[in-house]
């Protein structure tokens, strides 16, 4: 899920769905692509362009960053749509220059994911992801999402597992307590009981369990150190 003043950075081939609240709202975002061996010539081999090249890496797990001036940024991005050739270029690496100085940002997917997959294999996952992502609060049967990847239940697991290194499990589990994180920072009107239930979780004591084992600590320490709210 994502909203205003939202930013990451996606490295290639993983796999990603947004979301948006209401299927009433009409979202609108600014999307750069540029292709993976656009740093690789020799000019960026340098000693000064190894930070670079390093954030360029970490970002195949893909970066979000949480605190940054966002209209600052925005114009930087407006700009760069109306830039050709090599002023484009440079437009980028001014981006990524402020971007790689972003002190609060995290990495939004296992450092263990599996990349090197065929199309037809990303198209799937992609597929999966989607599913996941629409349905996760009313529910999931194992069923029901293997027959989005046309597998059976068995060889949908091992599939999912052998291409991104965790159980579906592990990741449905994952997928609930980031919105469940989202809803404790940015939702000051909803209770700790009323977040466990909105992200899919029917009881409380397995919404504590499960969230400190992905946050390692509580929804409510979590709310306490991200949010100035405290319920």
């Amino acid at each position: 899920m994502y909203g205003p003043g939202d930013l990451v950075l996606m490295g290639p081939n993983l796999p990603h769905c947004w979301e948006v609240n209401s299927q009433d709202e009409a979202p609108v975002s600014i999307t750069i692509h540029f292709k993976e061996d656009l740093f690789d010539s020799k000019l960026f081999s340098v000693p000064e362009f190894s930070s670079l090249q390093k954030f360029l890496e970490k970002s195949k797990q893909g970066i979000y960053f949480k605190s940054l001036e966002v209209e600052k940024v925005e114009k930087y991005l407006e700009d760069l749509r109306k830039m050709h050739g090599f002023d484009s270029m440079l437009q980028i690496l001014k981006i990524l220059g402020y971007l790689m100085n972003v002190t609060d940002s995290q990495v939004i997917s296992s450092t263990d994911f599996n990349s090197h997959q065929h199309e037809s294999e990303l198209e799937r996952i992609n597929k999966i992801y989607d599913y996941v992502f629409r349905n996760f609060r009313s529910g999931i049967k194992l069923k029901e999402v293997a027959e989005q990847a046309n597998l059976s239940e068995s060889a949908f697991s091992a599939f999912f597992k052998k291409r991104t290194n965790k159980t579906f499990s592990t990741f449905v589990k994952e997928v609930k307590i980031g919105y469940a994180c989202k809803m404790l920072t940015d939702s000051s009107d909803l209770n700790i009981a009323q977040v466990c239930f909105n992200s899919g979780f029917n009881n409380i004591a397995n919404f504590n369990r499960q969230f400190r084992e992905v946050t390692e600590m509580s929804p409510r320490e979590y709310r306490m150190k991200y949010s100035s709210y405290v319920a």
